[in-house]
């Protein structure tokens, strides 16, 4: 008479893990969705007040860069409030994603420009020691990532984790019953 197989901690703790990640697999990219769009919308609100943003003299000199000088400071903060704004809503209302998408990827690009653009205001010495300003723009790479991953799929549920097949009985595989 063959002996049942114990059933070890960590088939116990699948049953409990399980049902658990399939849940937060579900609610990730929805979290991550509104996470970005509550950062764009605080982020640009900072612009509309002057001197509440720290990187408005970066974005207003970026921007003055990227359009030849053509655009004023006076106007680019607001401008970029809006932008910024606007985008943080797109994310948060979770619609329009191809118009979100390529207003979040002209911001995002146009900041992470200032690396260049704006040497002396992002970094110490260039390009291993930026300074406090370098470090908020590049924070925009992991936020680059996280949109388009979030702008990118097609929905939440086709990134759920697959159910692994599991034995209907506690005898594991191959296990005669007594």
């Amino acid at each position: 008479m063959l002996r049942r197989a114990p059933v070890l901690p960590a088939t116990r703790w699948q049953r409990i893990l399980t049902p658990a990640t399939h849940h937060l697999a579900g609610a990730a990219l929805p979290a991550l969705r509104m996470a970005i769009g509550l950062i764009y919308i605080w982020f640009g609100a900072l612009k509309f007040v002057s001197g509440a943003s720290p990187a408005a003299q970066l974005a207003t000199s970026t921007m003055s860069s990227l359009t030849f000088d053509t655009v004023p400071a006076s106007v680019s903060r607001p401008l970029l409030a809006v932008f910024e704004t606007l985008i943080g809503l797109g994310f948060l209302s979770g619609r329009l994603r191809r118009l979100v998408l390529a207003a979040f990827l002209t911001q995002v690009l146009g900041a992470l420009s200032s690396l260049v653009l704006a040497p002396n205001m992002v970094w110490h010495h260039a390009p291993l020691e930026p300074n406090l300003a370098g470090q908020y723009v590049l924070k925009d790479l992991v936020l680059l990532a996280a949109g388009l991953l979030v702008l990118t799929a097609p929905n939440s549920s086709a990134y759920r984790l697959r159910e692994p097949a599991v034995p209907a009985d506690d005898h594991g595989p191959g296990s005669a019953m007594p």
